[in-house]
Order: structure tokens, then C-alpha cells, then sequence
């Protein structure tokens, strides 16, 4: 019986090498995003921390490339590809920046508010332009805890921390706020940093205000010019504000903006000698429509309605429009079979130019869930930055 079973199992391993599944792997049907995220504890904030970007540790699917020994700064990868082929959505709206995918991971939200993080592994139509190697979701808490707390922390390089986190509930609204700051003085020359942010939150009924701003000061030694021995020095201030009401079990509608502003000198000995001023802004309105014609049967659009705006010292002054399509199928033969389509067309101004993506996939379950088998299609599109457009670099 036991050789019986060794011969078994040696079989069932030589079967699953002859097949590619890797593919299969990367492709992640949409109707189960949900599984895919990961729900906080208050042991996870403790790990954490309250930089938001630490929280995609967990996933074996995404890097986070730190230039120090803190987070202040950090490259967000998915897959393997680089910091400007990865997405992030907050709430449903995206934030990457439409100067560097290097200020990807520039979240002005806590930690401590998250309450779940998950990611989309490779390319797809869903979201739109940007997640070319993978998406990143996560979602703010809705419901407060009653119970306000204060945090302090100390380390080694006299690396210190305070956070407030206040949140409750008054007549029927939910209100959270925090205040934090910490500071370094880092490990090395220009390696030190000091952070500050104030982040609110209002829930009431169907409608929902979020706010943030934030401002980083750190030293940037070798960020840009690796191997170069600058010490280079970088600010940063970004502000962020997204109003959601949903005005019927149907009809969601989102205004949001988000304003970010950088100073980098190459050489903090010698500031004339190379500089850059960059300001970036967008704006836009997402429209999200949900229908359920049959019980099998779900049905979602989205419209989104975007402006990405730089005003650059090295870069010049730019703008561009973008217009958002999408329909989502969901539909389902019993239990043990799902079907998803994404249909999407943007649009980009100036040129006027229309891109067409789509992602789908079948799956088909066998002995009562027990083994799936799916068949998937995905095509996924990276705009370029303002950065890839019109930047000349001295020495990269």
C-alpha cells in the first residue's frame, strides 16, 4: 500500500511539471479580488508600523525597494517589474503619480486605518492604465473603534516617533483622525529624514470625506546617481481629498484630487548646482454603476473623468486629459462555474489617441471545489510619465 501511494504521488508530481503554471498563477479572475486581501489585526500595526507602504510585506507578489533604512522613500515593484508598472488604488482611486512612479508610494493614509490591502498579480484591463506588472488595492476603515490611542517609539540614530489616532462615532457619523511625526538622524551623511501627517475621515450614511496631507524631509544620498557619493536632499508635501456618495444601491459617485509637490538638490553642498522644482496635480470624477439583472448575473460600469497636470523647473509645463470606460461581467452556472469580463477604452488628450483592453476568464470547479481548472486572457497598457516624456538627465 505504501509503494503503492510513493508511486502515486511520484506520478502526480512528474504530471504537474509538464504543465506551464505559471501563467496561472498570474492571472487572477476579478470576481474573486476579494480573496485576495488581507484583513488587520492590531498585532499588524505593531509590525507595521504607520507607514502604509510597509504593509505590502506580507505578499510574496510585491517588493518594496527602501533607499534607506526607512521607508520614507521607497519603489513599490509587483512581479517583477519596475516602480513604473505598478498601481495603486485608494478607496477605489488611483494614486500613482503622473510625474515618477518613484512617488508611488507616497500614501498619505495610516497604517493604522487600513482596514484591507490586497493585490492584483500581473497585467490587466481592470482600473485602467497603469497596473502593467500589477495592482495594488486598499480600502479605509468605515467603522470607528472607540478608542483613542497614542504611540511612541525610539531608536537607535535618535529615531523617534508620536502618532495620535482619535476615532468615535457622534449621531450617526463615524469620525477618525490622526496626527504623526517622526525623524532620524540617520545612519550616514544626507540620510536623515523627518515626517509629518494629519489624516481625517467622516462617514455619514452614503456619503464619505476623506483627507490627508503629508510632508517628508530626508536626505537622498545616492538615490538618483547611484555610486556618485551626493548627498542629496529631497522635500515633499502631498495633500489628498476624496468625497463618495453613493446615491442609490446602484449609483456611486466619486470626486477626488491629489496635490504633490517636490525639491531635490543633487548636492546639499552645493544647492545652485542642480536642482529640481516639480509640482504634479490631478483631479477628476469617477462615476460607478452596479446592476444585477439576474441572479447569476452581475453587472458593473465605470466612467472616469481625469486631468493630470506638472508644472517642473526641468520638465516644463504639461497637461493631459483622460477619459475612462468600463464594463465588468460577472455570471455564474451554479456554484461550480464563473465567467469574468472586463471590457475598457480610455481615451488621452492631447492627441486624442483611444486605447482598447480587455481580460477574462473561465473557471470550472470538480469535486465539490475540491480541484479548478480556469483558462484566462489579460492585456494591460503603461501610459508614460511626464518624466519618461520630457526629462533629460546630466548623468543617468
Amino acid at each position: 500500500f505504501m509503494n503503492i501511494q510513493l508511486t502515486s504521488m511520484i506520478i502526480l508530481f512528474y504530471f504537474i511539471m509538464l504543465f506551464p503554471v505559471f501563467p496561472a498563477i498570474e492571472i487572477i479572475v476579478e470576481d474573486k479580488k476579494e480573496s485576495l486581501f488581507y484583513n488587520f489585526s492590531p498585532s499588524d500595526y505593531e509590525i507595521y508600523g504607520d507607514q502604509t507602504e510597509n504593509t505590502l510585506k506580507f505578499s510574496a507578489s510585491s517588493n518594496q525597494l527602501s533607499r534607506s533604512f526607512s521607508a520614507v522613500q521607497s519603489d513599490i515593484i509587483i512581479n517583477n517589474g519596475t516602480f513604473d508598472q505598478s498601481m495603486i488604488l485608494l478607496d477605489g482611486i488611483i494614486l500613482s503619480d503622473p510625474q515618477t512612479g518613484h512617488y508611488l508610494a507616497d500614501i498619505p493614509v495610516p497604517a493604522f486605518f487600513l482596514e484591507k490591502t490586497g493585490i492584483l498579480t500581473g497585467g490587466s484591463s481592470f482600473a485602467g492604465a497603469g497596473g502593467f506588472s500589477g495592482t495594488i488595492f486598499m480600502k479605509t476603515r468605515d467603522t470607528a473603534k472607540k478608542a483613542p490611542q497614542l504611540k511612541l517609539h525610539y531608536g537607535v540614530y535618535n529615531t523617534y516617533g508620536s502618532a495620535l489616532y482619535f476615532e468615535n462615532s457622534f449621531n450617526g457619523a463615524e469620525v477618525f483622525f490622526s496626527a504623526s511625526k517622526s525623524s532620524s538622524d540617520g545612519y550616514h551623511e544626507a540620510t536623515g529624514y523627518d515626517k509629518n501627517n494629519i489624516f481625517g475621515k467622516a462617514v455619514y450614511g452614503k456619503y464619505s470625506l476623506t483627507f490627508a496631507h503629508e510632508e517628508k524631509d530626508y536626505g537622498a544620498y545616492d538615490y538618483y546617481t547611484p555610486g556618485s557619493g551626493f548627498p542629496s536632499h529631497e522635500s515633499i508635501v502631498t495633500r489628498y481629498a476624496n468625497f463618495t456618495g453613493k446615491y442609490t444601491d446602484w449609483v456611486t459617485v466619486s470626486l477626488y484630487a491629489r496635490d504633490h509637490s517636490d525639491y531635490f538638490v543633487l548636492d546639499d553642498t552645493r544647492p545652485d548646482y542642480y536642482n529640481n522644482r516639480h509640482k504634479t496635480l490631478f483631479y477628476g470624477v469617477m462615476h460607478e454603476f452596479r446592476a444585477k439583472p439576474a441572479e447569476a448575473l452581475d453587472l458593473k460600469f465605470f466612467m472616469n473623468f481625469h486631468r493630470d497636470e506638472i508644472q517642473s523647473s526641468s520638465l516644463g509645463n504639461h497637461y493631459r486629459m483622460k477619459k475612462y470606460y468600463q464594463l465588468s461581467v460577472l455570471a455564474g452556472a451554479g456554484r461550480d462555474t464563473t465567467a469574468s469580463l472586463n471590457f475598457s477604452i480610455e481615451n488621452f488628450e492631447p492627441g486624442n489617441e483611444n486605447e482598447f483592453n480587455y481580460s477574462g476568464k473561465l473557471v470550472q470547479r470538480f469535486f465539490f471545489g475540491a480541484i479548478e481548472a480556469s483558462a484566462g486572457i489579460n492585456t494591460s497598457l503603461r501610459n508614460p510619465t511626464f518624466t519618461d516624456l520630457y526629462y533629460d538627465s546630466p548623468y543617468n
